[in-house]
């Protein structure tokens, strides 16, 4: 038997799990806006980039929670 330490109502593993989910979840973030960045030219107006990197974020949202919006 494995004996978890209680950390605000979730067991050591489960919070170790939580870390490593939202870890993900910001490395794909990033990895949108640098995929965002990346098509960006230098002159293009930097709202061309927002827009894409909002469009990216929002097919990640999309993907994670469909319908969300």
């Amino acid at each position: 038997m494995v004996a978890t330490t209680t950390l605000a109502g979730y067991g050591y593993r489960a919070s170790a799990m939580i870390c490593s989910v939202a870890r993900l979840q910001l490395n794909v973030a990033l990895a949108a806006l640098r995929s965002a960045y990346e098509e960006w030219q230098v002159d293009q107006p930097f709202d061309r980039f927002l827009a894409t990197a909002r469009a990216y974020l929002q097919q990640l949202a999309d993907g994670v929670h469909p319908g969300h919006r």
